[in-house]
């Protein structure tokens, strides 16, 4: 019987590809509402059209370890830092859609009145957004320490979402509840940007930790039973659905 090593449903690539779509989401909203632009709330729909792509993408992997008899890793801390990851994106770019859904009625109604600090808390979170991804592609834990750290860190960019927020409530604005819903969005991409700051940190140590484990194992073992082992994942790989696409 093929003994196969369990498997994460998310692979480096998904949590890549997941990264660059919240990012895009969030820089898009983020500047439809600075700059009232329809046409970039529209661009967000699009990134939701490439998110389910991704999401079809995953089940198909998961059928194929099912399919192959391969364990899916849903214990370890790469699996679960993986899974954290990729839940707070999902969750910056459902939040990203609000904005931008948001915006698209203002902009609808011509709105004249750009709130300033509003507009400055969006853009210091695009930047923290931008650091996370730049930290999980370059797989640099600096960086990602870093995000924290940003500005004051999250403390002083919660006080600057509370300010958004007074701000707006002293305005007479008609459409004060959707300048609303948009602060409140803000401040939720905030949030998951240090939570995914944080789970980046997580699955890098486990990325070193499962590699330096895995190579001990390998060169303890046999010739013979490393050249099965080897062959045993290589018939795994071939699976079409287990290629990222």
């Amino acid at each position: 019987m093929l003994n196969f090593p369990n498997h994460n449903l998310l692979s480096r690539a998904h949590l890549l590809r997941m990264a660059m779509l919240s990012q895009r989401a969030v820089d898009y909203s983020i500047k439809a509402y600075s700059l009232n632009s329809s046409e970039l709330c529209r661009q967000v729909t699009t990134v939701k059209r490439d998110l389910r792509k991704l999401e079809i993408c995953i089940g198909d992997r998961g059928r194929a370890f099912l399919a192959a008899g391969a364990p899916i890793d849903a214990h370890s801390s790469l699996a679960c830092s993986s899974l954290r990851i990729y839940s707070s994106l999902r969750v910056m770019l459902t939040a990203a859609t609000e904005i931008a859904q948001n915006t698209g009625v203002l902009a609808a109604h011509t709105r004249k009145t750009i709130f300033p600090k509003t507009a400055e808390t969006g853009d210091s979170v695009n930047v923290l957004v931008r650091l996370c991804s730049v930290a999980l592609f370059e797989q640099e834990m600096s960086l990602a320490r870093l995000v924290p750290q940003i500005d004051g860190g999250r403390r002083r960019l919660d006080l600057e979402v509370h300010r958004a927020r007074l701000d707006l409530l002293r305005q007479s604005d008609t459409h004060c509840k959707c300048e609303l819903a948009i602060v409140n969005c803000i401040g939720q991409i905030a949030e998951q940007a240090y939570e995914t700051a944080e789970g980046i940190i997580a699955w890098l140590e486990s990325s070193r930790c499962a590699h330096h484990v895995e190579t001990n194992t390998i060169s303890t073992q046999p010739a013979g039973r490393r050249r099965a082992s080897i062959h045993q994942l290589g018939g795994i790989g071939q699976t079409r659905a287990l290629t990222l696409q």
